[in-house]
């Protein structure tokens, strides 16, 4: 079996989660929406760490790198990454170490509220963590 990548990681996710990569939802069962039970989504995090020879906080970082470079080159929508990161946060609360993942988080997340916009806040936070992992 051939190491799996991150981007494979976040197409699993993707069509479990019943989206496209480009982040476009079916979001209700009339479109297609199939929720996957928390034990299998329990399950797959615990497969996508063995399948990339990853450690659970390592998965979680490159998984927030991954989503902070591809947000910011425009290859992902904020909806999808948003997504990503919400649906993975809940594995981070057992890691110390999953900081660079935390800060994904948290810059998404700051773009949820209804009374900013995500150029103000999600965008600028994004394009400070990637140019941190440039360096």
């Amino acid at each position: 079996m051939s190491k799996m990548t991150i981007e494979e990681v976040l197409t699993e996710l993707g069509n479990r989660e019943g989206c496209s990569r480009l982040g476009i939802f079916k979001s209700f069962p009339e479109r297609g929406r199939v929720p996957t039970p928390s034990n299998q989504a329990d399950l797959d995090f615990e497969r996508w760490s063995n399948q990339t020879c990853l450690t659970k906080p390592e998965l979680l970082n490159q998984i927030g790198a991954k989503v902070a470079v591809d947000y910011h080159q425009g290859r992902m929508s904020w909806e999808f990454g948003d997504m990503v990161i919400n649906n993975l946060c809940k594995y981070a609360f057992d890691f110390e170490d999953a900081n660079l993942f935390w800060e994904v988080f948290l810059a998404f997340d700051a773009g949820e509220t209804t009374d900013v916009t995500i150029e103000t806040t999600t965008d600028p936070q994004i394009a400070a963590i990637v140019a941190r992992q440039r360096n």
